[in-house]
């Protein structure tokens, strides 16, 4: 059999931002940017234009990621990879399903009636979390209260804020934990399963209206 062929593999983006960067720059024997099928091919290099974040990536091992950097296994063909930036979003409320929120770790779907438009997304793995990022001057997390439920740490822009107890001997729907005002410009929301009882869930989370002047 002959040599492997040598692939080449394109590196783009969508939104603001610049492209991503790969590594090693080419398989051994071929040009720039070419590679045989099954090499690991590590990207670095994705930098968000300002007031522009990751939403996700195209092509990769790891699409659903929002890091500056993935991994691609090159496949038998031509391939390409794109970095999608996008801009936070705004004022409004966004149910638990949103494609902006990211989650990390093992979390489940639940469909109750009485939660934000009949949904709930829930973990019981300590230390899976999930993020938010948003353009707006405070947040709201939607969230359940009953007997089985344990402790939620919440950062904003990677500074903990709080170690919200979602604990309630009744069951109670649609509660509400507030931030309190925030500068104006993008932030970022992380809510972290920290432990006690069984499990934590995400309703929704309410980017607020700016305060009134």
């Amino acid at each position: 059999a002959g040599p492997p062929p040598c692939l080449p593999l394109a590196l783009s983006r969508t939104g603001m931002g610049s492209d991503p960067g790969a590594s090693p720059s080419n398989s051994s024997g071929c040009s720039v940017d070419e590679y045989h099928p099954g090499e690991l091919i590590a990207l670095s290099g994705a930098a968000p234009d300002t007031d522009w974040f990751i939403g996700s990536w195209s092509g990769t091992d790891n699409d659903g990621s929002t890091a500056s950097t993935n991994q691609v296994t090159m496949p038998s063909s031509a391939h390409q990879v794109d970095v999608n930036y996008v801009q936070p979003p705004g004022q409004g409320t966004y149910d638990d399903r949103d494609s902006f929120i990211s989650y990390n770790g093992s979390w489940l779907l639940t469909n109750p009636g009485a939660a934000y438009n009949g949904t709930l997304s829930y973990t019981t793995t300590v230390g899976a979390s999930a993020s938010f990022t948003f353009e707006g001057e405070g947040i709201s997390l939607v969230y359940t209260k009953a007997s089985n439920r344990g402790t939620m740490d919440i950062a904003i822009d990677g500074n903990p804020v709080t170690s919200l107890n979602m604990y309630a001997a009744s069951t109670q729907f649609q509660q509400q934990w507030d931030s309190g005002t925030l500068s104006a410009g993008a932030h970022t929301i992380t809510l972290t399963y920290a432990g006690g009882r069984t499990l934590v869930d995400i309703d929704a989370l309410i980017v607020a209206e700016p305060p009134p002047c």
